[in-house]
């Protein structure tokens, strides 16, 4: 098998996650301070990475709650050329007898997250329905066969770039309030939790076999006042909901109209989201206390 490199336009996130900012990422940069002000970067819910890819800071802190999530960047980090040959050899005998053999394997006990766990993480996001991460209450992913074939995989040059990246990068599997402690004046925290439900129908916090509800985002208002105080830039998007809004209620608080695409019924429509922050873009004032 080749392993040449072809020309690589800017990487982008190589796996799709519900909630993902891969069609939002450039309006979010926007907001983002510039490179030269900050010091260390965290996102404390990586998910696809669709903004860390993007924004390309020096020094990065990068975790999430999902294990599985975290070890695929690991090993993508490390390892990126196996990964790749086994997602190829995937592509190559992608159909529904394999894609639940994979599963079965992915939902295995083991001590280790290996290499072929990792492309397996990116093989089933790239070959279940509508590329959704979901887990039932045991942790296991419970997704179904997506029917697509051939599947489009991230290419060798790609995940070579992103190796690359994440070779500036901290990689942790942690809850979000763990990893505010190393945060100093001037780092830069990018809080993209699950969103709360803008009707009955449209809740999905499946990522783990937890459930980030409200309490947690009362908590996670909190933790982002803490950072403030410490002088860190904050920048948090979430849904655009009146309980959303008092939580940040005197931050910067900026309504965006965006594309969504609705997994369960295949559709996009257009929603608005709010981006939230701790100081005046273009400005790059933090505030220290509470208010802006």
């Amino acid at each position: 098998m080749s392993t040449k490199l072809t020309k690589l336009n800017p990487p982008k996130a190589f796996i799709k996650w519900a909630g993902g900012k891969s069609l939002f990422v450039d309006k979010i940069l926007e907001y983002l301070p510039p490179l030269e002000l900050i010091k260390t970067y965290y996102e404390p819910f990586l998910g696809a990475g669709s903004v860390y890819i993007s924004y390309k800071p020096g020094r990065a802190v990068l975790s999430d709650s999902n294990l599985r999530l975290i070890e695929t960047f690991k090993n993508i980090q490390i390892s990126p050329r196996k990964v790749f040959a086994y997602l190829k050899k995937s592509q190559r005998l992608n159909s529904k007898k394999y894609y639940y053999k994979q599963r079965d394997l992915f939902n295995r006990k083991s001590s280790k997250y290996s290499v072929a766990q990792a492309a397996r993480f990116v093989y089933l996001n790239k070959a279940c329905f509508n590329g959704i991460y979901r887990v039932n209450a045991k942790g296991e992913f419970n997704v179904p066969f997506g029917h697509r074939n051939p599947i489009c995989i991230p290419s060798l040059a790609e995940l070579v770039e992103i190796s690359k990246m994440l070779g500036k990068a901290t990689l942790r599997t942690s809850d979000y309030t763990k990893i505010i402690k190393g945060g100093k004046k001037k780092d830069v925290f990018y809080f993209d939790p699950p969103y709360p439900p803008l009707n009955k129908s449209s809740y999905f916090t499946h990522y783990t076999k937890d459930r980030f509800g409200k309490d947690d985002q009362i908590s996670l208002a909190r933790v982002a006042k803490k950072l403030a105080k410490k002088g860190c830039f904050v920048l948090i998007t979430n849904a655009d909901t009146k309980e959303i809004k008092v939580l940040y209620s005197g931050w910067y608080i900026k309504r965006i109209k965006r594309a969504r695409v609705l997994t369960c019924l295949k559709k996009v429509r257009r929603v608005q989201e709010l981006i939230i922050t701790n100081y005046l873009p273009g400005a790059w004032e933090v505030s220290d206390d509470i208010g802006l």
